[in-house]
């Protein structure tokens, strides 16, 4: 079923002096007849309500967002909410900046350019980082420096692994609850493990 949704995220730093109030007001303004918004605490978050309104989105609905920063953190982001607008014949409009309108099949001409234009411009950012990339390796080899990840010690490991070690050797901990004791990720966790001859 097509419904016009309105998303925003809501992140205080993107935007100051303006309250979550304010985007629903301005969301409800442009047309919107069902709202989404999700506080976030980095420009960078995840966005788990907007990966669901994408999901569950029907072909024909639109979603109209506030700004391309309250929508998106980046051109990859971007474009991976244009394909899934493209793929199931969606709208996504940014009122007085974007329009990008596939709700009849392949979009009109100035959709098909724009998502052309966003892909070339992540095509040659690939290329120009890995050129870059390529370069900085071949200069390092040249002055015979090491390349990858610094060789981690036994004597490196965080004294707080070591503190919470016997209660995992007597049982009392499993892996997951060791991770969250020591602030560390599971397969880091493991990797300590193997370290000090405990698997």
């Amino acid at each position: 079923m097509s419904k016009i949704y309105g998303y925003s995220r809501y992140c205080p730093p993107l935007h100051p002096g303006q309250s979550e109030e304010d985007l629903i007001q301005t969301l409800t303004d442009a047309g919107a007849e069902e709202i989404v918004t999700e506080l976030v605490d980095t420009t960078r978050a995840a966005t788990p309500q907007l990966d669901l309104l994408l999901a569950s989105a029907g072909p024909g609905s639109a979603i109209i967002c506030p700004s391309i920063h309250s929508l998106c953190s980046s051109a990859k982001q971007l474009r991976s909410i244009l394909a899934i607008v493209k793929h199931k014949q969606m709208c996504l409009f940014i009122p007085d900046r974007l329009l990008v309108d596939f709700r009849t099949g392949e979009g009109d001409a100035m959709s098909q350019a724009f998502v052309h234009a966003l892909n070339l411009i992540a095509e040659l950012d690939h290329t120009v980082n890995s050129q870059y990339i390529r370069e900085g390796l071949q200069k390092a080899r040249k002055e015979g420096r090491s390349i990858g990840r610094p060789r981690v010690e036994v004597d490196d490991i965080p004294l707080i692994f070591f503190e919470h070690l016997p209660l995992y050797d007597a049982g009392t901990l499993n892996i997951s609850n060791f991770a969250r004791a020591c602030h560390l990720s599971r397969p880091t966790i493991y990797k300590y493990l193997r370290m000090v001859n405990r698997r």
